[in-house]
């Protein structure tokens, strides 16, 4: 594909050695959930220093501070915002989680991907429309929020504030591919309780554990909903069996076993059909008092309450067509629709405050949360370049 002459000009403006850095300084600011208070500093300065028209702080708790930054154009027209966390899991076994070392065209660390890349990819590409895009009509967003790997206390606090935007995208990374829908996820505990008996006569007793292997096989051959997604094709929700309890001593029969259960929906679920489900699957194995299943996920009461859901936007919305377009100019191919499995804030923006959004970021999310977390600097130009574009095909 021949580029177009705004292609040209953002290409120009792209720094890349600042683009580098500026991940690197990120990487190099640690950020687990509940001390993002630094790095919501070095956002905030970032978009300053790049020429953001206002840079607004948001105390959701002591020390943590939702960033939201507006490129004002002056003039009326649409509003696109770019969202993303600033928050990190622990590093884990990262070898070398706050380095920000720049190797084999890769930059590591902890967040690189996940998402301090795709975040600072936001605002450079904000700043670019900011100053190369000469239509340029009404605003970009790029909001930072904390708490997302933990109870999401940050994007609760950025929908109470209110946004009203025409269109949104979550920059999670997604291998510069474009997510119309993602799924949710309901957290489920299930329960079954015995009689305990010495272990040399166990037929004395009930045991828990052997009544749970029951029901583990029953919900691994469960059938889970089955949706059509337009230009995407068919999709499907799952189970994963992620913990297992029960016993105290290999010699007494156990009386107690708990699993926990990773549910994930598709859009036209909800929480309480999950659940229902779980319960019927559960019941058909055995329906006696002594088996609970429940929802057992967050601490925070306002969290349990909503939960976190799936969402999609009709394929053929002008965001998708602005970001599909996009990619086909940066990476001279067409870009690629899909269903994104793991969760993110995109939930929030679609479903509380009604914004048509996609998921759309360089960085791979198959490496969040591991021990080789990095993210590729071809992709994260590619990235700032296609954001770019895409706020300014909208934003005309």
């Amino acid at each position: 594909m021949k580029p177009r002459a705004d292609q040209r000009a953002f290409a120009s403006l792209l720094d890349n050695e600042q683009a580098i850095a500026s991940v690197q300084g990120a990487l190099r600011i640690p950020s687990v959930f509940g001390d993002e208070g630094p790095i919501g500093d070095y956002l905030a300065d970032l978009m300053r220093e790049v020429g953001f028209t206002s840079v607004e702080v948001q105390e959701v708790q002591p020390g943590r501070r939702n960033v939201i930054g507006t490129m004002d154009s002056g003039r009326p027209g649409p509003k696109v915002v770019l969202q993303g966390h600033m928050d990190t899991v622990p590093p884990g076994q990262h070898p070398e989680p706050f380095s920000g070392a720049l190797r084999d065209d890769r930059i590591w660390g902890r967040g690189a991907s996940d998402m301090k890349g795709p975040l600072v990819a936001a605002i450079l590409a904000a700043a670019i429309v900011g100053k190369g895009a000469p239509d340029f009509a009404g605003s970009c967003v790029v909001a930072g929020t904390v708490d997302e790997e933990s109870e999401k206390r940050g994007i609760f606090a950025l929908v109470d504030r209110g946004l009203d935007a025409s269109y949104a995208i979550n920059v999670e990374p997604t291998d510069l591919r474009v997510a119309i829908a993602q799924k949710g996820c309901v957290s489920m505990r299930v329960r079954t309780k015995g009689v305990a008996a010495h272990g040399a006569n166990p037929g004395l007793g009930v045991n828990a554990i052997e009544k749970m292997a029951g029901i583990v096989e029953a919900i691994q051959q469960a059938e889970t909903p089955t949706v059509e997604i337009p230009g995407v094709g068919e999709v499907q929700g799952s189970y994963n069996v992620g913990v297992i309890a029960g016993g105290t001593m290999f010699f007494i029969v156990p009386d107690e076993c708990s699993i926990w259960v990773d549910r994930r929906t598709v859009p036209g679920e909800t929480q309480e059909s999950a659940l229902l489900q779980l319960r019927g699957i559960v019941s058909a194995v055995d329906g006696s008092a002594g088996v609970v299943v429940e929802r057992q996920d967050w601490n925070w009461e306002r969290i349990q309450a909503r939960g976190i859901q799936s969402c999609s936007v009709h394929h053929q919305s002008p965001i998708v067509e602005a970001v599909m377009n996009s990619v086909e100019q940066v990476r001279g191919e067409p870009g690629q629709m899909y269903v994104q499995n793991a969760w993110c804030e995109t939930d929030f923006l679609a479903n509380d405050l009604g914004i048509p959004t996609v998921n759309f970021g360089p960085g791979r999310m198959e490496l969040a949360h591991t021990s080789d977390e990095h993210i590729e600097v071809a992709s994260l130009l590619q990235g700032i370049e296609a954001l770019a574009l895409s706020v300014a095909h909208i934003c005309r």
